[in-house]
């Protein structure tokens, strides 16, 4: 079963390297890895070029800067695989990622298959910290899921639950003939919270969902890089309220 797993690259010279080993090592090794560099300043372009020359299984687009969203639904319309992945290039993944999920996705016949994770914390490319986000395995329904009902908000780790299932692209496999019979994609008018609403999309396409308890996907996280995610501007919220709306319309 090939796995088409798509990666926006921007000025990630100091982490593509490790993002891309730790794919090509994977347990499973029908892989179809597609590198977008977003119009990167670094060497990241250069980098991306070497991995393809070196391994089939790697290609490359290079783009102008455009964004994730536009990285992303690039990466979707050259993905071939019968499933699909989201991988950022500063994080990386265990050996048995993809064979895990492929594994829960084939046994329990569920739309979704996700994982738990860890957050590593580096400065200056020491690990400094980690924390391991746990749930327990579990398969249930969209309905299940998505209903206010059966949700305690006084339990952070229910609350947690959904926001990283609904809130991230990453430590999940998707059915690509899904993603592309409902022309899933982006909005390429937000460069946050973009995911949400992918998710949401194709959460509506879907009847059921599986959580495996394993932590394989390393979200990571550099200390003295202040990204956008950590900085509460006017732009941050708008696309926030956009988001909000355009979920509570769906």
């Amino acid at each position: 079963m090939l796995v088409s797993i798509v990666i926006p690259v921007f000025n990630a010279e100091k982490f593509i390297q490790r993002c891309v080993d730790a794919l090509l090592c994977q347990s499973h090794a029908q892989l179809d890895i597609i590198l977008v560099n977003d119009g990167s300043s670094d060497s990241s372009g250069a980098i991306c070029d070497q991995y393809a020359i070196a391994d089939s299984r790697v290609s490359v687009l290079h783009q102008n800067n455009s964004g994730p969203s536009v990285a992303r639904n690039k990466g979707i319309e050259l993905a071939c695989g019968e499933y699909l992945m989201f991988v950022d290039a500063d994080d990386f993944v265990e050996h048995n990622l993809v064979e895990t999920l492929i594994g829960g996705f084939e046994s329990g016949s569920v739309g979704l298959a996700v994982c738990t994770y860890r957050s590593r914390l580096f400065s200056n490319g020491v690990e400094i910290a980690a924390n391991t986000f746990e749930l327990e395995t579990k398969r249930f329904t969209v309905d299940e899921f998505l209903s206010t009902a059966t949700l305690d908000i006084s339990d952070p780790i229910a609350v947690r639950a959904r926001a990283h299932i609904t809130g991230n692209i990453w430590g999940r496999l998707y059915d690509r003939s899904i993603v592309n019979a409902h022309r899933l994609r982006f909005n390429v008018a937000l460069n946050r919270y973009e995911d949400i609403l992918f998710n949401v999309s194709y959460l509506a396409c879907i009847s059921d969902i599986l959580v495996v308890n394993a932590p394989l996907y390393n979200y990571t996280v550099n200390s003295g890089h202040v990204s956008l995610s950590d900085q509460v501007t006017k732009t941050k919220f708008h696309m926030l309220a956009a988001s909000y709306v355009e979920i509570c319309d769906r």
